[in-house]
């Protein structure tokens, strides 16, 4: 590589982990994986073209922006907006064949007014608050809302769905129990009133991996199609029943500068880090702008030459310190590895999420969009 910051993406591994949840949803439920935030940080267009080779159905984005960009890569699959539309975007859904969730008439109508002047219909996908109180329309004036939107013409309620506050909690489960009743209610009720198939869709990572009750015929996996478990308690349940994934991501860099400093040299802004011995120490190219959190100063290490280096100091923002007089023979230029493997060691996002206090998600999502990407 001649850069001095990098991802490496595993093709395998992503493709592997897809895999895994075909094997769990079976062969006749739609996979729609969440390639939002850059594909949680993979890249945008090359994740969405691998779990389309691994039999990816849809493709569930946050935005209309994302969606326009993966159009514009000439992919056609089914696209699925799951966040928020603003009315001056409403165009582009009939421009990109794209559907959407809705919740409130409003929306609804002037979906139907721009369906009518295009001779167009458009498909939405009611979203239902079972319990997450964030998007949708409650449970309870679900069944009202369909009925609203059923007598609009050029749009059409093709599915329902909702989102879990807390599936990724499976040993406090009534909470999800309750947001699952309530959803298996609404869904009882509009069949009442819609006579045809519908989509239903609910199960995100922690669920779909969990659950004993599998609702619907399209399942929105996230984090999990990256090779992560959505929680501590899901991770040592679902490798209980020997759902093994497989993490695709590698960030790495290399060495800048090397040189000796003496005991009770400061290191770093605000001389935060005091050395305790004649230390040899190094710089990498890589900041909290690149997206490595700025609580890993002093808390966190990298890997180099297969060896534990500890970051000294605070993080800055295109630079961190690291102490190599451990690590043996290293050189300006050799590979350091910041999340991943070298040699017998690995540094695996969740162990750079508990230095730095949030979770694996927010890891690398948060990895710089401009990085480059090499998917090997």
């Amino acid at each position: 590589m001649k850069d001095l910051a990098w991802i490496e993406i595993s093709k395998s591994n992503l493709t592997n982990n897809i895999k895994i949840i075909r094997n769990i949803v079976g062969t006749k439920t739609i996979i729609s994986p969440c390639i939002k935030a850059n594909a949680y940080g993979h890249g945008l267009i090359e994740t969405a073209k691998i779990f389309i080779s691994a039999g990816a159905n849809w493709l569930s984005v946050n935005s209309v922006f994302e969606a326009e960009k993966i159009r514009q890569a000439n992919i056609n699959l089914p696209i699925l907006v799951i966040g928020y539309v603003a009315e001056f975007e409403l165009e582009k859904i009939f421009d990109l064949d794209l559907k959407l969730f809705v919740s409130d008439l409003n929306l609804a109508q002037k979906i139907s007014e721009i369906g009518q002047a295009r001779n167009k219909t458009a498909k939405v996908h009611l979203k239902i608050d079972t319990g997450m109180h964030r998007h949708g329309v409650l449970a309870e004036e679900a069944l009202t809302l369909t009925q609203k939107i059923s007598k609009l013409p050029n749009i059409k309620i093709e599915g329902l769905a909702t989102h879990f506050a807390n599936s990724d909690d499976p040993l406090h489960p009534d909470y999800f129990n309750q947001q699952l009743e309530k959803f298996k209610t609404a869904i009882d009720q509009i069949r009442k009133i819609i006579t045809y198939d519908l989509i239903i869709h609910c199960h995100k990572s922690a669920s779909v991996l969990l659950s004993k009750e599998p609702i619907g015929n399209l399942v929105r996996p996230g984090i999990s199609v990256y090779g992560y478990y959505p929680g501590d308690d899901v991770t040592k349940l679902a490798k209980d029943k020997n759902i093994i994934l497989t993490p695709a991501l590698t960030f790495k860099t290399i060495v800048g500068q090397i040189k000796n400093v003496p005991t009770n040299s400061l290191v770093g802004y605000a001389c935060s880090y005091t050395t305790n011995r004649p230390t040899r120490i190094a710089t990498i190219p890589v900041g909290y702008f690149d997206g490595y959190d700025r609580k890993l100063g002093n808390r966190g290490y990298v890997l180099a030459n297969g060896q534990k280096a500890p970051i000294l100091g605070r993080i800055c923002m295109n630079v961190t310190i690291i102490d190599i007089t451990d690590c043996g023979e290293i050189f300006s230029g050799d590979e350091v590895v910041l999340i991943g493997q070298q040699r017998n060691e690995t540094i695996a996002v969740e162990q750079v999420a508990d230095w730095a206090n949030t979770i694996n998600y927010e890891i690398i999502t948060r990895l710089r969009e401009t990085l480059p990407r090499y998917y090997i």
